[in-house]
């Protein structure tokens, strides 16, 4: 995909969804969720980011929803000020990669293709819906309850009932 981009350019590639559930304390933002969904991939975000100190220290996941042949996908990590952010690519999958591609080319050269391809998970990878399914979900996962906005009293109950409510 790098390759097309290089030689067509680069198109916009619209987000088909976004989550992002954090829990906020003393300026220090820290995702319990966030994915960014796309028709091709989803990105998963982990990590921090500090208003107070105006630094993060994110991690940045991409999971193929299709095949990609000749693929060196790797987390990213954002670290640093906001001024002065860094971008580095996580090295041990790469390296166990190439690693992987250089022994197989011994045995064959278009066996060294292998380690290299991404086969990709449409099913799992697509995580917008399902997160925000369980997220809404009272039986969810733990915290699920916290992400439901509580319900306002409807007026012509609380009206019509005279003395105490009892539940």
């Amino acid at each position: 995909q790098a390759l097309g981009v290089y030689l067509i350019g680069d198109n916009p590639l619209p987000m088909q969804c976004a989550v992002v559930k954090a829990d906020a304390k003393g300026g220090k933002l820290t995702p319990e969720v966030a994915i960014v969904d796309t028709k091709d991939s989803t990105l998963l975000v982990s990590g921090t980011v500090s208003l107070a100190d105006e630094k993060m220290d994110l991690t940045l996941t991409t999971r193929p929803k299709d095949v990609s042949p000749m693929t060196l996908r790797t987390p990213v990590h954002l670290q640093g000020s906001f001024d002065h952010l860094q971008v580095h690519l996580e090295k041990k999958p790469l390296e166990r990669k190439v690693l992987g591609a250089a022994v197989l080319a011994l045995v064959n050269p278009l066996a060294a293709l292998i380690p290299l391809i991404d086969f990709g998970d449409k099913e799992g990878a697509g995580g917008c819906q399902r997160t925000l399914q369980r997220l809404h979900d009272a039986d969810g996962p733990a915290g699920a309850r916290d992400a439901k906005a509580p319900r306002a009293p409807e007026p012509s109950r609380q009206a019509a009932a005279p003395g105490p409510v009892r539940k």
